[in-house]
């Protein structure tokens, strides 16, 4: 099966929502050589194996934000007819990566941490970005950006290490760790470091974000999901730090107990990259 995908090394990004994954997959997207567009929730069913299924919610949602007219949408169809063993995100993202002029694509969709031994898989040659978040901060994006309950937030931490714990806090030449904290602290230094585990040449379009076209990214957001996006708000900025320890202003003391207490064996394996865990 993994035979059949024809991405050149692919780059996949993960984490938590609210941790910081739109901002790397902005920054990535900007870099001459690699074509980052918007999450695709490739591994659900509707992309995976209703792909012939045009109306989908998933696949709606694929082809308006990657603009895929009907004529496109066919000859994807057909691809995938002749080469059944072939992922559709595969035939999607190289055929966007060329028209973009990029020899290479990388995908943001926040599950991907858990999707890793899939991903080794189907693409043996691919690498896995994993963004990083003090928890409480990322507790409080949950709570002020999507009104999640402290239970919800809870659980999804808890279940989202599942398939790459044993990698938590280590480097490989296929896993890379990348914390919040530093991606917009010092910008320019997490993207050095990031470009280089991707193999890609050092881009200062990388280090900060363009705002004209995340201001156009925003106006297809809202175009295609008939809402706005706080994170495509927060994108149409440049890079800021006020986010960081905004769990202090955001949640309250009992609830910043709680995530410490029932998140502790993993503050135990990264709470040394944010200072005061």
């Amino acid at each position: 099966m993994s035979n059949a995908n024809k991405a050149d090394r692919p780059i996949f990004i993960g984490g938590l929502m609210k941790s910081g994954t739109s901002l790397l997959r902005v920054l990535l997207g900007q870099h001459h050589e690699l074509y980052a567009g918007f999450e695709t929730h490739w591994f659900e069913d509707d992309i995976r194996t209703n792909w012939h299924r045009p109306d989908s919610r998933r696949m709606g949602f694929l082809r308006d934000f990657f603009e895929i007219d009907a004529d496109t949408y066919a000859r994807h169809c057909a691809t995938k007819e002749t080469t059944p063993a072939r992922e559709f995100i595969d035939i999607v993202l190289c055929a966007a990566a060329t028209s973009a002029g990029k020899p290479r694509w990388a995908e943001k969709t926040p599950a991907n941490i858990r999707q890793w031994p899939l991903i080794q898989e189907l693409w043996p040659d691919a690498k896995l970005i994993h963004v990083t978040r003090e928890y409480r901060d990322c507790f409080a994006s949950w709570k002020a950006r999507r009104g999640d309950s402290l239970n919800d937030f809870l659980v999804s931490a808890q279940n989202a290490y599942t398939s790459i714990e044993p990698l938590l806090g280590t480097t490989s030449a296929n896993y890379l760790e990348v914390d919040y904290i530093d991606l917009v602290s010092d910008t320019e230094r997490a993207m050095h470091r990031v470009l280089a585990f991707c193999e890609l040449d050092w881009d200062a379009n990388c280090a900060e974000i363009d705002t004209t076209a995340t201001s156009r990214e925003r106006d297809t957001v809202k175009q295609v999901t008939g809402r706005d996006s706080k994170t495509s708000i927060s994108l149409e900025k440049p890079i800021f730090e006020s986010s960081i320890h905004q769990w202090r202003d955001l949640i309250t003391p009992e609830e910043a107990e709680t995530v410490r207490a029932e998140l502790a064996p993993f503050y135990a394996r990264l709470g040394a990259r944010w200072g005061d865990a």
